[in-house]
């Protein structure tokens, strides 16, 4: 038989306190009749589902809860609202609430019991979580007059001070202007100087006279009466060691930078940040002097110079390169590189085309020795290396090709006195021989390569983060280009 909740009467008590110590819970009590209006009794389930509704009966769910109870003789069922989530968390003064009512009775399924608008009790919830107050009624009238006392009191405590009162607009006569004071002694400093020239006190103190810094109203010289350009130095001579320009910086922290110097030109000309010359020495010209020997860096280690081609606004460069040289480089040291070619004008086209080739490579410090011989009447012929060859390599190849057609050919006798011997199976065979040997010199042992090496303090790190979809902050010793 279908059973359903026969809502005889809902009795919605907040069991809230203007005080937040009470709990705040609604009562809600229903007794449970099946279809023919009987009260279903005997400790039946019911299972109640409560949903509170903003606004409308079918506005948004601001909050939803499930009981269960049991009904008693009388098929009345009691339960308490707010067990899930505290009602006063719900907002009371934004709109009309309206409460919905699904019951399952006996687990034969929910059915709706109807959506009443919650009246008037549920608000205290609003008052117990702090609503706002409703506007304050108008004064009431004035009582009357109580009798005066027979007795005088004593006499209050003193008023605070009032504040002070306006400055008043009459003031009196300005004073007449005093004596002058007498003449003070004549100072005991003079000077004379040049034109142009800076002026600066003498050693005693109180004369003046030229400084070193010259100005023409264009350009500044320091150490000379011409200068070229917006600052022109001209340093001392005849010292040991003669500086024009000397620049120190001592920092704990931050970066520091001796020179900043930056060309800013528009995009039809050229830009140098800096030239540097060096000319009319008898013993040698350096431009550039660099010397890197802080025993103390870390990360990037020790660099002398830092050169960073990376371009990220070039709207007309194709090419960046991070140094040219023109001439002969000496490289008294290691060279680690990505990659290597020579690059020369075409020998068919060098006007309009360039001639590439990668250079060989090899996990091995090879020399490689090459050429051709013919073997005599008896077969045989020697192959003279140079003189340094057994010095200066180890660990021999061979490779021996005929040329003009087939034959029987191969290594009679090995590298001995920078010499070996190839012999053939017949007389007049035309071979191209080739042998390589690894490096053995003092440079070399001392300097071997190894292929694979672990990235130690630079894991995580690339030389070139681009290709990896890295940022470029990712690459090995990188450092922000100067402001």
């Amino acid at each position: 038989m279908k059973k359903s909740l026969l809502l005889l009467a809902i009795a919605l008590q907040v069991i809230a306190r203007v005080n937040a110590q009470s709990p705040q819970l609604m009562n809600y009590q229903a007794v449970a009749r099946n279809n023919s209006g009987a009260a279903v009794a005997n400790a039946t389930q019911v299972i109640l589902t409560f949903t509170i509704h903003d606004q409308s009966p079918i506005g948004s769910v601001v909050y939803t809860e499930t009981d269960t109870a049991i009904s008693n003789a009388f098929g009345l069922v009691t339960t308490e609202i707010g067990h899930n989530v505290s009602l006063g968390a719900i907002s009371w003064g934004s709109g009309a609430k309206y409460l919905a009512v699904d019951a399952n009775i006996g687990n034969t399924g929910f059915t709706s019991m109807g959506t009443a608008q919650l009246i008037s009790v549920p608000y205290a919830l609003y008052a117990a979580n702090g609503g706002s107050q409703g506007a304050t009624g108008p004064t009431g009238p004035t009582g009357a007059s109580g009798v005066t006392g027979s007795g005088g009191g004593s006499t209050g405590p003193t008023g605070p001070t009032g504040a002070t009162g306006n400055t008043g607009t009459g003031g009196g006569a300005t004073g007449g202007t005093g004596l002058t004071g007498p003449t003070g002694p004549t100072g005991t400093g003079s000077g004379s100087g040049t034109l142009n020239y800076v002026s600066k006190f003498t050693p005693n103190g109180t004369t003046l006279g030229n400084s070193q810094i010259y100005d023409n109203g264009n350009y500044i010289g320091i150490g000379t009466s011409s200068p070229s350009a917006k600052l022109t130095v001209t340093g001392p001579s005849n010292n040991p060691v003669n500086q024009s320009v000397q620049v120190t910086i001592s920092s704990a922290s931050g970066e520091n930078e001796g020179v900043n110097s930056v060309a800013n030109g528009v995009t039809s000309s050229q830009n140098f940040a800096g030239i540097f010359k060096a000319r009319n020495s008898s013993f040698s010209n350096v431009a550039v002097y660099a010397i890197s020997d802080s025993s103390t860096a870390s990360g990037l280690n020790n660099i002398a110079i830092y050169a960073d081609a990376t371009c990220t606004n070039c709207v007309q460069s194709t090419t960046s390169y991070a140094g040219e040289f023109i001439g002969d480089l000496d490289v008294q040291g290691n060279l680690s590189k990505t990659g290597g070619s020579f690059k020369i004008d075409h020998p068919q086209d060098p006007a309009n085309k360039y001639l590439i080739h990668s250079f060989v490579e090899s996990p091995d410090m090879m020399n490689i020795y090459n050429g051709n011989v013919i073997t005599d009447q008896a077969g045989e012929a020697f192959v003279q290396l140079p003189s340094y060859f057994e010095a200066e390599n180890i660990d021999f190849r061979y490779q021996l090709t005929a040329i003009g057609g087939p034959a029987l050919i191969w290594v009679a006798d090995e590298i001995k006195g920078n010499t070996f011997r190839v012999k053939s199976d017949k007389p007049g065979v035309k071979i191209s021989w080739q042998v390589t040997g690894v490096r053995n010199d003092i440079w070399a042992q001392k300097h071997r390569i190894v292929d694979e090496v672990d990235k130690g303090a630079n894991r995580g790190k690339y030389l070139h983060p681009d290709l990896f979809g890295k940022p470029k902050t990712d690459r090995i010793n990188y450092i922000q280009p100067a402001k």
